[in-house]
């Protein structure tokens, strides 16, 4: 293991609180990169994403469409609620899509 991963798994370990885990502990890697189905830690040594990171990149790492179509949105906004009322265009328009596909 790197100085530079030690480092900063000393950090995570001391400031990171992680979800679903204890406190001041993780699993000794610490991942930097990712690609399709391959994530890379801070040393170079390359898994295999099994997990999808939790179901939330079930399209593969660094996908350059969906990239593309997050900048087109993040340069619109970036966030907004849909607390107290609030809603936002690109909600509609995906709530629409969405229902035209779906069972009912």
């Amino acid at each position: 293991m790197s100085t530079r991963t030690e480092e900063l798994l000393k950090y995570d370990a001391e400031h990171v609180l992680h979800s679903l885990g204890s406190g001041g502990k993780n699993l000794g890697f610490a991942l930097e990169s990712a690609e399709g189905i391959r994530v890379k830690d801070s040393d170079g040594k390359e898994y295999m994403d099994l997990s999808s990171q939790l179901i939330n990149v079930n399209f593969g790492h660094s996908r350059r469409d969906i990239i593309e179509a997050a900048k087109a949105q993040l340069d619109k906004m970036q966030f907004t609620t849909l607390l107290r009322g609030f809603t936002n265009v690109p909600v509609i328009e995906y709530s629409m899509k969405l229902a035209q596909v779906v069972p009912r």
